[in-house]
């Protein structure tokens, strides 16, 4: 997944944290994140709809759009289970 991320800089107001001890807190994070994981998650409607986000994210640069995909993100790791409590 080859994105063009200027937006490395765009942290997330509140950082995520992972059951498994990492913290997720900026756009980069969570494309180094998606890029760990195994291509069959990738098809899944939650992770479709982050990658979908992320790009716009990415793309416009906006707060709304950093926003909406930090809050997507966020379902597809609850839906797994990986959020930390």
């Amino acid at each position: 997944m080859a994105l063009r991320l200027s937006p490395a800089h765009c942290r997330f107001v509140q950082p995520i944290q992972l059951k498994d001890g990492r913290t997720i807190t900026t756009l980069a994070d969570v494309v180094d994140f998606l890029d760990t994981l195994p291509g069959h998650h990738h098809a899944r409607p939650s992770w479709e709809n982050t990658i979908e986000l992320l790009l716009k994210a990415t793309n416009s640069g906006s707060r709304q759009s950093l926003v909406a995909a930090r809050a997507q993100f966020c379902r597809a790791l609850d839906h797994e289970k990986w959020l930390a409590s």
